[in-house]
């Protein structure tokens, strides 16, 4: 986030302190409970939001040299990306073309080429088929048309996008409106990747969004571990086309009042949270991010 934008939001919170208030929907929002339980919406939102919107499924540090690679089946497409020897990172569907098993798994550092479990099948980092065991009975397949399906592919501010259905692009300073200016100032590029962890329960989606949409409930669940360290129902929102900006306060930003506007700094007091349309949290904490 650029300094003038940091100072703009400090002053919002300075006041909010100064009031006991906090940002404020215009009213209250009833949900149904069937938005949570639905098997039917949960497979129009995964067909809807999870096929034709671009999803961030890791940042560029998470790729740093040629041949570096991670998978992700979250959206419930396999996909593959793997930075090539130009640097360029591709992405792919995550599926041999001959019987449809998965050509990679997890992560990892410097594959030449992805070789298919089931047949040996073998794909380069740009996707290309590159080799058939025991060719004889397969000449009719022509290697240059059977490569791995190609998925649209975006990096840039550090961050990787795909979208999960072949064809068309991401245009994604159009899809992050306004926030791509806070994004771009992070420097996410300088960034080293630390750590991964994948926590599995049995809950909808949307429940891990609603979590970061408020401060309100700080005091009680996290009465003893982030409760001492941020105010309690206290936060900004910004709305910037479908994606938002929460911004909660450390209790250390109160310090910030005896010093200069030119010697702010927002990210150090506070917890930024970005809710990426449709379905990533990205938390600027301070010393480290999170997503």
């Amino acid at each position: 986030m650029k300094h003038e934008a940091q100072v703009e939001q400090l002053r919002k919170i300075f006041g909010y302190l100064d009031a006991g208030e906090t940002a404020m929907g215009d009213a209250v929002y009833h949900h149904h409970v069937s938005d949570y339980t639905s098997p039917d919406q949960a497979g129009r939102e995964q067909e809807v939001l999870f096929r034709n919107e671009p999803l961030l499924i890791g940042l560029s540090c998470e790729l740093p040299n040629p041949g570096d690679y991670v998978t992700d089946d979250f959206s419930g497409v396999p996909i593959l990306a793997v930075r090539d020897e130009a640097g360029q990172v591709n992405a792919f569907i995550n599926v041999c073309r001959h019987r449809g098993a998965r050509v990679a798994s997890g992560c990892g550092s410097g594959k030449a080429v992805f070789r298919c479990p089931y047949h040996a099948w073998t794909y380069d980092r740009s996707g290309r088929l590159r080799s058939i065991p025991f060719e004889r009975g397969f000449e009719s397949v022509d290697k240059t048309s059977n490569g791995l399906r190609s998925l649209p592919v975006v990096e840039k501010y550090g961050m990787i996008w795909v979208m999960p259905a072949p064809g068309g692009s991401i245009d994604i300073d159009s899809h992050l409106a306004g926030m791509a200016d806070d994004l771009a100032a992070f420097g996410l590029v300088c960034y080293s990747h630390y750590e991964t962890r994948v926590l599995r329960a049995r809950l909808n989606w949307k429940l891990v969004i609603d979590t970061f949409l408020e401060t309100y409930h700080l005091s009680t669940l996290h009465k003893n571990t982030i409760a001492p360290i941020l105010h309690s129902n206290l936060g900004t929102f910004d709305g910037m086309a479908r994606n938002l900006r929460m911004i909660g306060a450390r209790k250390t930003i109160d310090a910030l009042r005896q010093r200069p506007e030119s010697e702010w700094d927002l990210i150090r007091h506070s917890a930024l949270v970005y809710v990426l349309f449709p379905n990533t949290v990205f938390i600027m904490q301070g010393d480290h991010l999170e997503t």
